[in-house]
């Protein structure tokens, strides 16, 4: 996969998921799934970096999506 594809693939999941959490805005969706495909950067094998990205996301979505984007829980990605 190269960069280009893994880019749309990653929107693709920003559309995904802000249609499965109508409740949280966009903007973090956005937000979230960035942070997550920016913690992968530098891994050599790209292939699955798309699903692995909508997978974390997901996951931080679905235990506090709506409170981090109101900003009770955001919690920055470690280093």
């Amino acid at each position: 996969m190269d960069r280009s594809d893994e880019v749309r693939a990653v929107a693709v999941v920003v559309d995904r998921l802000s249609a499965h959490f109508p409740e949280v805005p966009r903007a973090h969706v956005e937000a979230i799934v960035t942070e997550e495909h920016q913690r992968l950067d530098g891994n050599p094998i790209r292939d699955f970096v798309p699903v692995l990205v909508e997978h974390e996301a997901r996951d931080r979505l679905r235990t506090g999506g709506a409170a981090e984007a109101a900003g009770l829980l955001y919690e920055p990605p470690a280093p």
